[in-house]
């Protein structure tokens, strides 16, 4: 019992700072600075890392590794990552970064106005 209790605070504490960081880094995104849903993830240069939102993307992965022991998901996680799965993928051909980010804390700002 313990043990199950100390890991779900740390899942409490990851899931904290994932939305604290995932809406800070959208705002930035929103504003024009690239790289939240991996638009430089093949460029090996060390101006364009953004090492926050590096850190969103390693706890959204790590918050859906823990829940996936019980069969479960975070809803916010797996949005982020689908995005990010499918920026990667039509990089040319969609919206770019800070679109997707507007649009992204735009449900988040909807979803908190309807109490989800």
């Amino acid at each position: 019992m313990k043990r199950q209790r100390i890991k779900l605070d740390h899942l409490q504490v990851l899931e904290e700072e994932f939305r604290t960081l995932l809406v800070e880094c959208l705002g930035q995104c929103g504003r024009g600075r690239w790289g939240l849903f991996g638009a430089h993830d093949r460029l090996d240069i060390e101006g364009l890392r953004w090492r926050e939102a590096d850190r969103v993307h390693e706890l959204a992965i790590e918050i859906q590794a823990i829940l996936a022991e019980s069969g479960q998901q975070d809803r916010l996680c797996a949005e982020f990552l689908e995005i990010r799965k499918n920026e990667y993928k039509r990089r040319h051909n969609g919206p770019g970064e800070p679109i997707l980010a507007r649009e992204f804390l735009k449900r988040l700002e909807d979803d908190k106005s309807e109490g989800r």
